[in-house]
């Protein structure tokens, strides 16, 4: 029940953001810099959940089981009603289009995305990149126990996993001016998929 409304407040959230910063740079005439700005955006809030992995799991460990992961969630309650605080002093820009039925034009967002064309194929990608990275962070936790490594571990693996994301989101706007978007694209495609084939083969001693 905690995970699932932890879940549904996320993506009650999720693109809410963005797109409030996107707005604010259309209003301040800069809506050219959207990608780097947006790239920058999520390099920041991925370097926190690296912080948030490496302490929630040290803290998981430390303490008494089961309350230490309630008090994971109660700390990180916390911390989301702390986040609230300074967007209540954002302003919101004014609407250049007045928003008539969200409903409905949710819904034509999403035909558009389904239609064939760029949008579809670029919707797709992300999709399957996205599955396959929580693929992957679940399955390195079963691995990680199964090796009886200590559930502080599971936190520093789950920041490398975003350290080389935020990385590169960091210079996101350098990487596609040197490679191309499609380029990139493709790279961030081929590169993953690659190396989850070759960790398949991969098998520790201590799993044997």
């Amino acid at each position: 029940m905690a995970n699932f409304l932890c879940a549904a407040g996320m993506t009650c959230i999720s693109g809410a953001d963005q797109a409030l910063i996107y707005d604010t740079l259309l209003a301040a005439d800069r809506g050219e810099d959207g990608r780097r700005v947006l790239a920058r955006y999520q390099a920041v809030g991925t370097t926190a959940m690296m912080m948030g992995f490496v302490v929630g799991a040290w803290l998981a460990d430390v303490w008494a089981r089961p309350q230490s992961l309630a008090t994971v969630f109660w700390l990180s309650g916390v911390v989301c009603v702390l986040a609230a605080v300074p967007l209540m002093f954002v302003a919101e820009p004014e609407r250049r289009e007045k928003l008539q039925n969200p409903l409905r034009e949710g819904m034509d967002g999403m035909r558009l995305l389904l239609a064939p064309g760029e949008l579809r194929r670029l919707a797709f990608n992300y999709a399957t990149i996205s599955a396959t990275g929580f693929f992957m962070f679940w399955f390195y936790q079963s691995l990680a126990r199964e090796a009886a490594l200590p559930l502080a571990v599971n936190g520093l693996l789950g920041a490398g996993l975003n350290l080389l994301g935020m990385m590169l989101l960091w210079k996101a706007a350098v990487l596609e001016a040197r490679l191309g978007l499609g380029r990139l694209l493709i790279i961030t495609a081929v590169a993953p998929g690659c190396f989850y084939l070759a960790l398949a083969g991969f098998r520790p001693p201590v799993l044997e």
